[in-house]
């Protein structure tokens, strides 16, 4: 955990701190072999389009490209088990609006809603499926009578 005295102080905001990159060590410069902003859009065309705009937006509103790996790494995992289709379609509905921040928490909400919506009951009745046509019935193996075997008269005798 960083210690008080290794953060730079915000002067316009005493509580908080800023992120200097400047003050990153050394060894963060070399990034070859790690994630990379090409390895997380290459990973989420496999998903879809709007995925890859999501992802986009998302480093490009970090000062360090770096500080939105793991909010990537999190975000791709969403599309995972099957869940691709969901994926990409919260990230169309979060794209869509161009002043909503990107974030892991914005898409997992957003999944979440879909799931919801996706259980509500219809609202429309369903669309009942079409009557079996009327056609030539086979009945060369059933025991049918005619209409005189319903009259009253033929109900109350005693015929067999």
């Amino acid at each position: 955990m960083n210690k008080p005295d290794q953060m730079s102080p915000n002067p316009a905001s005493v509580p908080s701190f800023v992120t200097d990159p400047d003050h990153a060590p050394a060894t963060q410069g070399d990034t070859t072999g790690l994630w990379t902003r090409a390895y997380f859009l290459r990973q989420a065309t496999k998903v879809g389009p709007h995925t890859v705009d999501a992802l986009t937006r998302l480093l490009d509103g970090k000062k360090i490209e770096a500080q939105g790996f793991r909010s990537c790494m999190n975000i791709l995992a969403l599309g995972k088990g099957g869940n691709r289709a969901l994926l990409e379609a919260a990230c169309t509905t979060i794209t869509s609006d161009q002043t909503r921040p990107i974030s892991y928490t914005a898409i997992k909400h957003q999944i979440t809603a879909i799931r919801a919506q996706a259980r509500q009951r219809p609202t429309t009745a369903p669309v009942a499926s079409a009557p079996p046509p009327v056609g030539a019935r086979d009945t060369s193996r059933a025991h049918l009578t005619g209409v005189d075997q319903f009259r009253l008269d033929t109900l109350t005798s005693n015929n067999e």
